[in-house]
């Protein structure tokens, strides 16, 4: 997310992640998961949620005062492999307690590094090379589902090019 804000705004030269400390903080977060909750609970008394968009249409729509919530989009590309990173900066994770990660930093033009903590460079991979598959009996299961109209056939589309 903190990379992705640097390509989309060049102005901005760096972000630093401070993490709270457990157990002494309340933020706005916590009220903005709150208010899309109970905007997808009251969607949901109404019918099922059939694709992922329809969340997005819930959460621009959950904020009931002042400007709605910005949702963003992703596809495949936008995410980021992280399986393997600690092994790949050569760090031991057996001995990590990553309650010890105070700090995290990203700067403008090193689009694939994290410094952390003591601002040491991470190198990070691309999670996906192409949009990846669902198994083909999980596929045939829920298109059997838009054929038998459990799920609108207005959605097959979607289901079919998964």
């Amino acid at each position: 997310m903190y990379m992705f804000a640097l390509m989309k705004y060049p102005k901005i030269k760096s972000i630093t992640h401070k993490y709270l400390i457990t157990g002494h903080t309340q933020n706005e977060g916590d009220a903005v998961h709150s208010t899309i909750e109970k905007a997808i609970k009251k969607n949901l008394r109404s019918g099922p949620i059939y694709v992922p968009s329809q969340y997005a249409l819930i959460i621009r729509s959950a904020k009931k005062r002042g400007k709605p919530f910005n949702v963003n989009e992703m596809s495949f590309k936008d995410f980021f492999l992280m399986k393997n990173l600690a092994e790949d900066i050569g760090f031991n994770t057996k001995n990590l307690k990553t309650s010890e990660i105070k700090i995290f930093k990203v700067i403008q033009g090193e689009s694939t590094k994290v410094f952390y903590k003591n601002f040491q460079t991470i190198s990070i991979k691309k999670a996906y090379k192409c949009r990846p598959k669902i198994k083909e009996n999980k596929k045939r299961d829920l298109l059997s589902l838009v054929e038998s109209n459990h799920i609108p056939n207005f959605y097959g589309t979607f289901y079919i090019n998964l």
